[in-house]
């Protein structure tokens, strides 16, 4: 289905930080004009609708808007998820693009590229819902959001809570279940810039870059985004205008405002169900328990889930960002803890929160403690890799390749979820993958490598795999995500620290050196060829497996290196364009990225 495209802008004069800021003036003309006149460039668009509401103060809104010829609708002030769907009932439209009315440089080729890729995605029943803030990338100021008008009829008919009413799509992307959700991310992080008009600090921002466009010959109405962060970049103390500017949160209504329509009228909606994370996080084990809970909690929470986290270990971390964006509920557990007094911990938290499944991942543990969890009253989920651990689990998750059946023969009414399809994936990467038609195209030499070893320390191997490669002179640059390292000095060593967007740095590389870990599955869902370091024992049974499924070459430990077969290796396979992308052909069939989901598919089944 592609029918009618059309975009729906959300304005009204009422504001409580900035009254009356759509029709304030930037250069020459009032925000909206502004506004409209950018989306008139859009060209997947057949009709730019404002809809403002029936409230008197909104009359200069509608004059000035009919004074330069827009469409205009107008309708609930409140429930502007009514409002929209009245909209777009009206005009007869099949998909809706939502912008709203105080973002003035909203820009007309990334809503082209998202209307298309969401055509796409729909096209072939992929997607219901698309945005770009599901995780931010972009400015906020440039959001965009594309749904289906079904999605929009069925948020309208089921929406009950009220700030799902006064900001349209909440219902959408807060049920995974019942739409397909889908994220659109920028090639890098953006998100920093502030370019939406919520405050006065908002406003003067605004001025201040169409005074520098100005100056550069460049008319605000015909600027794109690469004109608006140049001046950014060139004049970085601008950015301090709005520094301060708090964004509310979606759910900040005031619900007594909001009517809800007959039709969704009822019982106010039951308690949301709860997931409770035990993982373990440091420099010495890395991150990888913590990011794997990280995506089963993501895809969770996008379905209305509420989640909650205890991590021993490290107190500080980047993956630490991600979790407080998911959740308030954090409890960091020292190192140190006692098993028995980590259990009256979680023994309290349990009781407290009745969670919906308590999801275990850890080395630490065995049998007895997941006996001593389950028998708390509440379902257990346990994340394994090694096939030890034979009892106390409801549900045991082993995704690497290599593990049947056989080995969990002892276990008793216990749902198993063995392989490759059930790894689980962070958003990242599944939202990347979603928009690849197949692995990328291998060039002749892949002279660009990464070398990732995951989250742990591990500085020195990093030093010895690079000394080794520092003597081929066909390499063009190494890519590390880690800090730098001293005593080298190669000037095609890159170190680029964590990156929050991992898998646009993957895409960059035709091939990578990695160690045994879950990065070994990003790699694979997103097509790239590997070359594996076993660094601990239960990493060599997934090297030597992945290599079996033509998807990587195991390259046995790297405590100590064998320099001349290592380079070997690599050399070879750097060189040979055919077996590369074979094995990203391999790779990226073997892994998809609905592992996530089916993990959550069956929690919700067997324990909701």
């Amino acid at each position: 289905m592609t029918g009618r495209v059309g975009i729906i802008v959300q304005a009204r004069m009422g504001s409580s930080r900035l009254p009356g800021k759509v029709m304030k003036l930037v250069g020459s003309i009032p925000i909206i004009e502004l506004l409209l006149r950018r989306l008139s460039r859009v060209k997947r668009c057949d009709i730019v609708i404002v809809a403002t509401t029936t409230d008197p103060k909104d009359d200069p809104l509608i004059d000035h808007c009919r004074t330069i010829g827009a469409t205009v609708f107008r309708g609930p002030e409140q429930d502007v998820l009514a409002r929209y769907y009245q909209a777009a009932k009206a005009h007869g439209l099949d998909i809706v693009v939502r912008i709203t009315g105080d973002c003035p440089l909203a820009d007309p080729a990334l809503i082209d590229e998202m209307i298309e890729e969401f055509i796409e995605l729909e096209e072939k029943g992929q997607a219901d819902y698309l945005n770009n803030t599901l995780e931010q990338t972009y400015p906020r100021g440039l959001d965009v959001e594309v749904f289906t008008f079904k999605a929009l009829e069925k948020a309208y008919s089921e929406a009950k809570e009220g700030y799902q009413r006064e900001h349209v799509t909440p219902y959408i992307w807060e049920n995974g279940s019942l739409f397909k959700v889908v994220g659109h991310r920028a090639d890098e992080d953006n998100s920093a810039y502030r370019l939406t008009v919520d405050t006065q600090e908002d406003l003067d921002l605004i001025l201040a870059i169409e005074k520098e466009l100005s100056r550069k010959g460049i008319e605000m109405v015909r600027s794109n985004l690469d004109d608006i962060l140049q001046v950014l970049r060139d004049r970085p103390e601008l950015v301090s205008l709005n520094k301060g500017v708090r964004q509310k949160s979606h759910k900040e209504v005031d619900e007594r405002n909001v009517r809800v329509p007959r039709a969704v009228k009822g019982k106010s909606r039951s308690a949301r169900p709860m997931a409770l994370f035990r993982t373990n996080a440091s420099s010495r084990i890395g991150m990888g328990h913590l990011t794997r809970c990280i995506a089963l909690g993501e895809e969770m929470v996008a379905r209305g889930w509420d989640v909650q986290f205890m991590v021993r270990g490290a107190k500080t971390g980047d993956p630490y960002s991600i979790v407080r964006r998911l959740t308030k509920g954090l409890t960091v557990l020292p190192a140190s803890i006692s098993q028995a007094k980590e259990l009256d911990v979680l023994r309290r938290v349990i009781e407290e929160k009745r969670p919906t499944i308590t999801v275990v991942d850890s080395y630490e543990i065995d049998g007895k403690y997941l006996e001593a969890v389950r028998g708390m009253g509440r379902p257990v989920a346990y994340f394994d890799d090694w096939a030890k651990v034979k009892s106390g689990m409801d549900l045991l998750v082993n995704y690497n390749v290599g593990f049947d059946r056989s080995e969990y023969r002892g276990l008793k009414l216990t749902k198993l979820l063995l392989g490759p399809k059930y790894c689980p994936l962070n958003r990242s990467v599944r939202e990347r993958r979603s928009r690849m038609k197949g692995p990328p195209e291998q060039p002749e030499v892949a002279r660009d490598i990464l070398l990732t070893l995951g989250g742990g320390e591990h500085t020195s191997i990093y030093k010895t795999i690079l000394k080794a490669i520092s003597q081929e002179d066909w390499i063009r640059t190494v890519r590390v995500p880690t800090t730098r390292i001293k005593g080298l000095k190669d000037r095609r060593f890159q170190f680029i620290g964590f990156q929050k967007d991992l898998p646009s740095v993957i895409a960059r590389h035709p091939l990578t050196i990695t160690a045994g870990g879950t990065t070994c599955y990003q790699l694979a869902c997103l097509g790239v060829p590997s070359l594996i370091f076993v660094l601990v024992e239960n990493q060599s049974r997934t090297a030597k497996g992945l290599e079996q499924l033509g998807i990587g070459r195991d390259l046995g430990t790297a405590r100590p290196l064998d320099r001349k077969a290592f380079i070997e290796v690599l050399h070879d396979l750097a060189h040979d364009r055919k077996s590369r992308q074979r094995m990203a052909k391999n790779a990226f069939n073997a892994v998809d990225n609905k592992g996530t989901a089916r993990i959550v598919d069956l929690i919700e089944e067997e324990f909701m």
